[in-house]
């Protein structure tokens, strides 16, 4: 097919009106194809505002519009092109969609309708172009007077999606909903293909909505206090997070004063968001299966939107909580327990340092010292009763902060009867009565859900 090749220019050539025509129709496919080819979306609109009053009636009508049809043919409504006629939402209209359309070209059609109605009929024309006479003036000699050019505005229409004909192009500008009462309302949650998504309201707002969710999730992580020195695979988790979501606050504060946002920019931030703000065990993200349709951007907006939203109201327990342990009288430390739930969900743990050999500590220390309840306590050691057992741990605990020249030894909780008691009071006593130099303990619970993940 020859229809949108150039024109070859040669002497002598016999000028017609076609020559002109074939040459901006070869313009024209050039420009399309290229746009096209560097961006799949570049169609849509850059500003559409409709008739409030006019809805009210039950009519359609656009009083400011301008952007791409899918064809590469620009409009700007009403400083370039006439705006369409009004669309009465009467009972003949059962598609829910409306869309602004426009003939397309076609090397072999009519293009230009010389009057924007049929004198006879009343009805308007579905050619691409009306003529229209413009007054023009020449900007090179001042003094010439005006001529009356003959120049092509757009002949657009509104449609319904029932009525769309072959050979036209179109950009859905609505959609209908019916109201208790059996009205057709423009749904609010619908958002048009766009090339800038700061200027849709819907766009805006999912991106303020994601500001927020990450704001809170930083003040939640903020007052998470990160021991100095610690590993610990929790708080490294906390730290990695807190670190995403600051990142991606900044980002998604500077899209929110872009002026030329494309929505799938928008989009892609916000999957970027989702993998990085999704949690180790959480297979949310990797479930999740990114579909941009430019033509309906909410059905891609609400579903990573909503991912988001899930990700960050997740408590994200950390794995491994600290007791305190504090020191009553000389050689006995109490600690209390007030999440009662560790007790029967949760591993034990006693990280011990002194300075002695290692083997030393690892030898004396379990056979120094008595644990149990508070309650029990005086009975352990006058009776010199066994009390809670300690198991070595040949290699530190994921979940735990690891420290140079410490031992790490497990409380053997699940058949101890003792370690049943403690579910009513929550008190648990440590006594030791060994002579190691500067010893130090600490007292963690890790979640037994999560030593499984970790």
């Amino acid at each position: 097919m020859t229809k949108n090749n150039r024109v070859i220019w040669s002497e002598g050539l016999f000028l017609q009106p076609q020559h002109f025509q074939q040459q901006e129709r070869h313009f024209e496919h050039e420009v399309h194809i290229r746009t096209a080819h560097f961006n799949a979306h570049c169609h849509g609109f850059h500003e559409l505002k409709l008739d409030q009053d006019l809805l009210l009636a039950g009519k359609i009508s656009i009083l400011k519009a301008s952007g791409y049809f899918p064809d590469g043919s620009y409009f700007s409504i009403p400083d370039q092109d006439p705006a369409p006629a009004c669309l009465d939402l009467s009972s003949n209209v059962k598609d829910n969609k409306i869309f602004l359309t426009l003939a397309r070209p076609h090397w072999q059609a009519q293009h230009v309708a010389w009057c924007a109605e049929n004198p006879e009929t009343g009805v308007q024309p579905d050619t691409r172009y009306v003529a229209q006479g413009a007054e023009i003036l020449s900007i090179y000699d001042h003094e010439l007077e005006a001529q009356t050019i003959e120049v092509g505005q757009l002949n657009m229409f509104l449609s319904a999606g029932q009525q769309i004909r072959d050979g036209v192009v179109g950009l859905q500008i609505c959609e209908l909903r019916e109201t208790k009462h059996g009205m057709p309302q423009v749904d609010e949650t619908f958002i048009e293909p766009c090339l800038c998504g700061i200027q849709n309201s819907n766009i805006r707002r999912a991106l303020e909505t994601v500001v927020s969710l990450l704001q809170s999730k930083i003040d939640q992580l903020r007052q998470r206090r990160v021991r100095k020195g610690s590993h610990n695979s929790s708080e490294i988790g906390d730290f990695l997070l807190l670190q995403s979501c600051i990142e991606h606050r900044l980002v998604f504060l500077h899209l929110l004063t872009s002026h030329r946002l494309h929505p799938e920019s928008a989009y892609i931030r916000l999957l970027e968001c989702l993998g990085s703000v999704t949690l180790y065990g959480d297979d949310s993200a990797a479930d999740f299966s990114p579909a941009y349709d430019h033509d309906n951007i909410r059905t891609a907006f609400s579903p990573v939107l909503a991912a988001i939203r899930n990700a960050l109201a997740s408590m994200h327990d950390q794995h491994a909580v600290q007791i305190p342990l504090n020191l009553k009288q000389s050689g006995v430390h109490l600690a209390q327990i007030t999440d009662r739930t560790l007790l029967t969900d949760a591993h034990f743990y006693l990280t011990v340092h002194a300075l002695a050999p290692e083997e030393l500590v690892q030898r004396q220390f379990p056979s120094t010292v008595k644990i149990g309840p508070a309650e029990k306590l005086r009975d352990l050691v006058n009776l010199n009763l066994p009390g809670i057992r300690l198991k070595p741990v040949q290699q530190n605990p994921p979940a735990l902060p690891y420290y140079a020249d410490h031992l790490y030894f497990q409380l053997e909780t699940r058949a101890e009867v003792l370690w049943k008691i403690l579910d009513q009071t929550g008190h648990l006593a440590i006594h030791y009565a060994g002579d190691l130099p500067e010893l130090r303990m600490e007292l963690w619970a890790v979640r037994r859900e999560q030593e499984r993940l970790l």
